[in-house]
């Protein structure tokens, strides 16, 4: 995939605090993404940390979905009626695009969320 198709907007879980960094947060600890589309150090890293990517879709309550979230949807069952699901909002290299995965006993599925 091309880096200049993938989503500029990031947010990043600091896995030493376990807190939710803005890129304003992370600019500060001089973290950068580079032009490529890869995280970059303006020094050396100062905290492991998770790069989630902005989906490009938004909530019920117009609030931004990133990769790594965790969704609540309404899923069709086999006797044609909605139940209630969670599933993880993934990107998907092969198709180029996020996909929210389901799991579920049957082995899970995937729902596009375009």
């Amino acid at each position: 995939m091309k880096a200049s198709s993938f989503p500029r907007i990031y947010r990043a879980w600091n896995l030493d605090t376990l807190e939710m960094l803005s890129p304003e947060k992370l600019a500060r600890a001089g973290f950068t993404i580079a032009p490529d589309g890869l995280p970059s150090y303006q020094k050396p890293p100062l905290f492991p940390c998770v790069v989630m990517w902005f989906s490009g879709k938004v909530d019920h309550a117009n609030k931004p979905i990133f990769e790594g979230d965790i969704c609540k949807v309404d899923v069709a069952n086999e006797y044609g009626s909605f139940t209630v699901d969670y599933g993880v909002m993934r990107w998907n290299g092969e198709l180029g695009q996020f996909l929210l995965m389901i799991p579920s006993a049957q082995g899970g599925h995937m729902l596009n969320v375009q």
